[in-house]
């Protein structure tokens, strides 16, 4: 595990937008989506769950092109993040992979999946409207690539995959477990 200052958030966010297309959660109206942006200024982490899902972001709304007697696919070639998905999400995510990279692979959903990292912003209080408690899909064990759980002035971070590792390799260790 490791640990990032809350302080320092900003800082780590805008990092990574230098090298990813950076997908997080901002308030339109009265509303929370996911939205590509560039600064962590646009980013709302005050919010139980968004309007609309990240998954619209497996799924593009043109796959091929016609034109001139031939037809262009279109793959994601884009090294992207979408931070701040929430445990529930990610649980939705999950049941799709069985879908669409399971018996039969898309070869769509498969690279874009292949291209996006995971940052996972734990919930400390469930919404009204949550019935993720019920189903357990509160709770995640993989499919992420950082998961951060706010403590204090701190938020721990679990590291679910390699690329995950590397995106905090600089950061302080620590041995604290996240308590809820």
């Amino acid at each position: 595990m490791k640990i990032l200052k809350k302080e320092d958030l900003a800082e780590f966010f805008n990092k990574l937008s230098k090298k990813y297309q950076m997908i997080a959660p901002v308030k339109v109206r009265d509303i929370h989506r996911y939205e590509i942006i560039d600064l962590f200024d646009q980013v709302d982490l005050n919010f139980i769950n968004t309007a609309y899902p990240a998954k619209s972001f497996f799924f593009p709304n043109e796959l091929f092109s016609y034109k001139n007697n031939k037809i262009k696919t279109q793959i994601l070639e884009t090294k992207r993040i979408i931070f701040g998905i929430r445990p529930c999400d990610v649980n939705a995510l999950l049941a799709m992979d069985k879908i669409f990279i399971g018996d039969y692979i898309d070869p769509h959903y498969k690279k874009c999946r292949e291209n996006t990292l995971l940052i996972v912003m734990n919930c400390t209080e469930a919404g009204k409207n949550c019935f993720c408690g019920d189903f357990g899909t509160n709770k995640l064990e993989k499919g992420f690539d950082l998961k951060l759980t706010e403590q204090d002035d701190n938020y721990i971070i679990e590291i679910g995959s390699e690329k995950g590792e590397k995106l905090v390799q600089n950061l302080k260790n620590t041995d604290k477990k996240p308590e809820f």
